[in-house]
């Protein structure tokens, strides 16, 4: 933990970190409606694997920027947390087959508890949280657009749909997944 008397104080940087996520909520269409046209600009399965690898990182490239301007990694691992388990209720309101949030659920979680035990408590300063946060953002969001929707959709998703494919992107990767393995065939995206 950096003490700065320029640093961000750590309780404007929780208090920023939840309103990212209050707003983030309010801003999407966390419904069967909102999946729907976030699966306009998302159709293809192999676009869909893509995103299943690069999302865990983008994501994860998140809560590292929240451990850094919070300067706390057990507000970071209650945020986070909080805010999976919220994916998780949205999803199962609306997903057809409900093995999807589940493995959504499994697979975020874990995910987190590994960050928890081996990088939050790491000896990082805040900055170098922030930057290797945003770097994990931009190499994995930049990738998927250009590799996943450049080539396999040929079309970009960025603007049009933000805040839906924020929302919709984890539940897209694990049904894609699951579509390839023969075992969510309401998800069509091999044409």
């Amino acid at each position: 933990m950096t003490s700065s008397k320029n640093a961000l104080p750590p309780m404007l940087g929780k208090i920023g970190s939840i309103l990212f996520f209050v707003i983030l909520f309010s801003l999407a269409k966390e419904n069967s409606e909102g999946y729907q046209e976030f699966r306009k600009c998302h159709g293809n399965c192999i676009n869909g694997l893509l995103h299943f690898v690069g999302m865990p990182p983008a994501v994860s490239g998140v809560f590292l920027v929240v451990r850094g301007v919070a300067d706390s990694p057990i507000f970071t691992r209650i945020l986070q947390s909080g805010v999976t388990t919220c994916y998780l209720c949205y999803y199962l309101t609306y997903e057809t087959n409900v093995i999807s949030p589940w493995l959504f659920y499994g697979l975020y979680m874990t995910i987190w508890e590994c960050l928890y035990h081996f990088v939050y408590n790491k000896n990082f300063t805040r900055s170098q949280f922030v930057f290797y946060g945003i770097l994990l953002i931009l190499v994995n969001v930049g990738g998927l657009e250009t590799i996943g929707h450049g080539v396999f959709e040929h079309h970009h998703s960025y603007v049009s749909e933000f805040f839906n494919s924020v929302f919709h992107t984890p539940i897209y990767g694990i049904n894609s997944v699951l579509a390839t393995l023969g075992m969510h065939m309401e998800h069509s995206c091999w044409h």
